[in-house]
């Protein structure tokens, strides 16, 4: 496990699916009313202002008419509803001549608080007095509950570890005990009206468990709307719980990395007899990276939806002991309200509360036991037996019964679905050495002798059964002493099904399902599945082989004909009927000029849009989604996160990185794209003596995705369009030599920017070579070969286009149901070009060889002894001759060495990332091989003043507010070191407005450098003047014309023109000066 401490911990609960309202500002007067609707349109629309006397530390609050606010504030949204609940405006951005007008007594404030909605607000109504969930019926818990009810006397105590509980809740108040709040530091635990977490887990215990099961409310995480907390807080919350009485700590908390506060306080817990429960987490991922949901001494809880299958937002993992309903799930809310949440915060309550009744049922159960039981009174879903999305499976207490009873049927139960295998458990007692025997429809299908008395599990192969409904009959014993019993079970064709539901929630007859498996940073399409017209692809996933295979299994959900159909892009952890449902997803629209010249050339307007998911890290080539007119209205809906959107017409290929939520809007404009011309010399064509066109592959360099392929080259000039970015050209063209069919393949990375609206990119000529020793690895290093314009040579194609490298992850579609092995992937029958680097020792002339790899990279597998030796290189080629090559090298320990024949390089600065803002307990990363590079190859090592670096990545935790200088030196350790300096500003996002900077002005607007002038420094003035002094935020737009430190001082770089900003921390108010840098002429 990576133990890296996060200071952070947020809840675990995904959205509220259910048609409720959380009012952020509760008014508390008398009876509590609360809002109906948040954005009620009512004859006149209001706000209310809270600002500051001048003079004194009194408030005033003002409500006003929200068309008055909008002639104060002309940046005011068209309705007070999408005004943020805790958003504030500086007074300067106001017209206070209009207010001093309307409002009394606003011509002397000094300070404007906030301005919030005027909502109207109601009186609670909702029925309160019953609440209950799908869940209680799915864990049988409803006919134990009320027979332990009226049987014990027992008080069990539940500490729901949380954002606080709403004790005087109608259906809470009498279940509650005293607790403590760890966040404010008092005895007051209610949950504040803006958050809702830990009233709706506790009213999931209440609805669940008799009344002598009781609520102790501790309330360690924020009221806001991210309901965060700090480990220390949580550590103690738990190690409260453990002094005061409970029984039972359920814990609907967590989030990455490890915490040894939390870890011991739950070890406290452990030692004390508590039970302790935990959800597994909401990021489709594994509880491996997640605590405490990776701990494996307490239950862990995944999430179930209604059709007994993994909910989509769940964790899955090793850790995972059971699974219980988490979607839709319908509770308390503060202020007498109820409503409905989904997550695995949601399912952990209902295993605690399980819990809570066998403890009813036995006081004197020890922790171990309690764990045994839940683990036992199961129905066991996806593979047979315990699996990594179940766990052991869903608790179910319907038929639960003292162990000590003769016979007793627990698991399946008479809605069970299974493919492949089904559990079977059951209670059996007194017949040690008697036969047990099951049978489906009367044919034996287990028979065995029972060994041991007490819970017995066995599982029944449905291979070669046909689908169908069964009679399934468990036996033990016979004659008088026979126990049995019959339940139907279902036998599936299919242990999978995906249906799917378009932006409206209406279900979709015709899709197709595209399963890709994920392994490191690359990737398989193994497998297509189609509904053809009753609203189910199905197909059969052995996930036991699969997720061994794969890191990750992931579903893509496509039609490229309905508009309104959305992308799903699913991860797949479970077998089970999956319904993708429109929760999270992102619009995507295109801004489409009608001026553009490059865009009317395009066919028409005609263009072919595809998804490229991006999962853990890995962008995945995405499947064909559909063709539009952009003259017409193109949108796309597309699941929630960074993925890309690649498209292009006839003559045109762009690709964007969608926000990740919310809106993208694709730009389409003539200048944020440049001219590529590929020209294709007639030394190229004469030389490959072949009439064939040449193919031009593009890739998106940093993510490594095809953009295209297969474009045909003609000889002479190629024109295309390309978005500004990093691309790599790849060329390629079929040639005959003799007898064979041959390809020569040249690769060029190539930066788009406003700085080149029109570049030729030629390749042809002759080739020459060039090798890069590596001064740190035994005897390593790089050979290129290029041609006259710099392009690559590919050396050897088999490696180059192997699909599980980690240059391109790209590869072809199998045919449906079809999942072959990644060794077994067709690699593509093309020439090789092998080239050997051959060292010959001068002194005994012996020569040592090896081979080129795709990467154009060389490693000796053996330590060469120590002499003066002359490097050659041999590439089989009869197309293209290469120059002779030859260099003189020394070789010391297995390792080259600098010598008179090859000057070494200290490592070099590319750019600075310049001075950085990030909210606490945010992550700050830096990719470090885009910042500093090695003239000779040679390997860099780093040192950092703060943070740390892993990887080849820097990383800052901030964990506190302040000001950091940061300091970066990258060493060859040989030459010499170079240093990035630059500053990391930690803020905690409240903005502060009492005597706020409202203007800033630069020395100048505008400055002329020479290239190789002294740095010029830039003076900032505020206004006004005893504004309190903050941190000024400097950028330049492009580094690499012009650098700005955090002092104003400009050191020019390289001819260009860019533009310097200076901001106050919230960026609100902004100076720029435009900087044009001459060359040195």
């Amino acid at each position: 496990m990576n133990r890296k401490v996060y200071k952070k911990v947020f809840l675990i609960f995904t959205a509220i699916i259910g048609l409720i309202v959380i009012p952020f500002y509760g008014v508390k007067s008398g009876n509590q009313v609360y809002a109906k609707d948040e954005q009620r349109n009512t004859q006149e629309q209001r706000v209310v202002l809270k600002y500051k006397n001048k003079g004194d530390q009194d408030y005033t609050y003002e409500s006003i008419a929200y068309n008055k606010f909008q002639q104060f504030y002309d940046k005011a949204p068209s309705s007070p509803g999408q005004l943020n609940w805790n958003q504030s405006f500086p007074v300067h951005q106001l017209d206070t001549m209009l207010l001093s007008q309307t409002i009394k007594g606003y011509r002397d404030a000094n300070e404007l608080v906030f301005v919030q909605v005027d909502h109207l607000r109601y009186a609670a109504d909702e029925d309160v007095s019953k609440i209950t969930s799908w869940g209680i019926e799915r864990n049988g818990m409803r006919q134990f509950a009320h027979q332990l009810q009226s049987s014990s006397d027992t008080r069990i105590v539940i500490a729901v570890v949380d954002t606080g509980v709403d004790y005087n809740h109608l259906f809470l108040k009498d279940r509650v005990l005293p607790g403590y709040d760890f966040v404010d530091n008092d005895s007051d635990p209610m949950e504040s009206l803006w958050s809702y977490h830990g009233t709706h887990v506790a009213g999931i215990i209440v609805q669940s468990t008799p009344d002598n099961v009781r609520i102790m409310p501790i309330r360690v995480l924020g009221s806001g709307p991210d309901g965060s907390g700090l480990d220390s807080d949580i550590a103690k919350g738990i190690i409260y719980a453990a002094d005061h009485g409970a029984n039972i700590i359920n814990l609907s908390l967590g989030g990455p990395g490890y915490s040894p506060y939390m870890d011991e306080a739950i070890d406290y817990a452990l030692k004390k007899g508590v039970l302790v429960v935990g959800a597994a987490g909401n990021d489709s991922n594994d509880t491996k990276d997640y605590f405490p949901a990776s701990k494996e001494e307490i239950i862990v809880v995944s999430a179930l939806n209604q059709s007994d299958d993994l909910a989509s937002f769940s964790n899955y993992g090793e850790s995972v002991d059971l699974t219980a309903p988490g979607e839709d799930i319908e509770s308390t809310l503060p202020g007498n309200r109820k409503g409905k949440l989904s997550g695995t915060s949601m399912a952990a309550p209902f295993v605690s509360a399980s819990a809570s009744l066998l403890l009813l049922d036995n006081p004197k159960r020890s922790l171990q036991e309690i764990e045994f039981l839940l683990k036992q009174n199961t129905d066991d879903l996806g593979l047979a037996g315990r699996d990594d999305a179940f766990g052991e499976g869903v608790v179910n207490l319907a038929r639960f019964k003292n162990v000590n009873e003769e016979f007793k049927l627990i698991s399946p139960n008479e809605n069970s679905k299974q493919n492949e295998a089904l559990t079977v458990k059951t209670i059996i007692n007194d017949h040690v050495n008697d036969k047990l025997v099951i049978s489906l429809n009367n044919k034996v299908v287990v028979n065995r002798i029972v060994k041991s008395n007490g819970f017995q599990s066995d599982i029944v192969n449905l291979v070669g059964i046909s689908p169908g409904t069964y009679q399934l009959n468990v036996q033990v014993g016979a004659g008088s002493h026979m126990k049995s019993a019959t339940i139907p079970v279902q036998v599936i064709q299919y242990n999978t099904s995906f249906e799917a539901l378009d932006i409206h929630g209406e279900p979709m007859k015709f899709f197709n399902i595209q399963l890709f498996g994920i392994k490191g940073k690359s990737n398989e399409n193994f497998e297509w599945v189609y509904a053809k017209g009753d609203g189910k692809a199905r197909t059969n996933l052995d996930l036991r082989v699969l997720l061994k295979k794969y890191d990750y299994i992931l579903a893509v959900a496509v039609n490229a004909s309905e508009k309104d159909f959305p992308v799903y892009i699913r991860e797949i952890a479970s077998t089970g009927t999956k319904i993708f449902k429109p929760e999270k997803l992102q619009k995507v629209t295109f801004d489409y000029p009608e001026s553009s010249e490059r865009m009317n050339d395009t066919a028409g307007g005609v263009y072919a849009a595809s998804i490229i998911p991006s999962v853990h890290g890995v962008y995945i080539q995405g499947p064909y989604i559909k063709e539009f007119r952009l003259k017409e209205d193109a949108v796309l809906y597309v699941d929630e996160g960074k993925h890309k959107i690649q498209f292009g017409g006839y003559n045109f290929f762009s690709a964007y990185t969608l926000a990740g939520t919310g809106l993208t809007n694709v730009s389409l404009e003539d200048d944020e794209a440049s001219v590529v011309n590929v020209v294709g010399e007639k030394g190229i064509t004469n030389s490959l003596n072949s009439d064939n066109h040449a193919t031009m592959d593009i890739f998106l360099k940093g993510n490594e995705f095809v953009l295209t392929s297969g474009t045909l080259l003609s000889e002479g000039s190629n024109q295309t369009f390309m978005r500004n970015g990093m691309y790599r050209f790849r060329l390629w063209k079929t040639v005959k030599s003799g007898a064979d069919m041959k390809n020569v393949m040249f690769f060029r990375d190539q930066y788009l920017s406003e700085q080149t609206p029109k570049i030729d990119i030629k390749y042809g000529g002759s080739l020459s070579a060039q090798t890069i020793l590596d001064y740190s690895l035994r005897a390593a290093g790089e050979v290129r070969i290029t041609d006259t314009y710099g392009n690559v040579l590919v050396l050897n194609e088999r490696e180059f286009m192997n699909p599980m490298n980690d240059t391109y992850s790209t590869v072809a579609a199998k045919a449906p149901q079809q999942a072959l092995p990644v060794e077994s992937l067709p690699l593509p029958k093309l020439h090789e070009f092998l080239t050997t680097v051959v060292l010959t020792n001068t002194k005994t002339g012996t020569q040592y060889s090896t081979t080129v790899d795709g990467n154009n990279k060389f490693q000796f597998s053996k330590v060469l002894p120590d002499g003066q030796y002359v490097m050659t290189l041999k590439n089989v080629n009869d197309v293209y001759p290469l120059k002779q090559y030859r260099q003189n090298v020394t070789l010391k320990s297995g390792r080259f060495i600098n010598d008179s024949t090859r000057p070494n390089h200290k490592p070099v600065i590319v750019k600075s990332p310049g001075d950085q803002s990030v909210l606490m307990y945010q992550q700050f990363q830096l990719q470090l091989a885009d910042y500093f590079q090695d003239p000779d190859g040679d390997a860099i090592q780093y040192k950092v003043s703060a943070g740390y670096i892993q990887d080849g990545v820097y990383y800052f935790d901030g964990n506190s507010t302040g000001i950091y200088p940061i300091e970066i030196t990258a060493s060859d350790l040989q030459t010499g070191s170079v240093t990035i300096r630059y500053k990391i500003v930690v803020t905690d996002g409240t903005i502060h407005f009492a005597k706020a900077i409202q203007q800033l002005t630069l020395s100048s607007n505008y400055l002329v450098l020479k290239s190789t002038q002294e740095p010029t420094r830039l003076i900032v003035n505020k206004e006004p003047a005893d504004a309190p002094l903050q941190q000024l935020i400097w950028k330049s737009s492009h580094s690499s014309i012009a650098y700005v430190n955090q002092d104003g001082i400009i050191t020019p770089q390289s001819p260009g023109i860019t533009t310097i900003t200076v901001s106050t921390m919230d960026g609100r108010i902004k100076a720029m000066c435009t900087v044009k840098v001459l060359g040195s002429k």
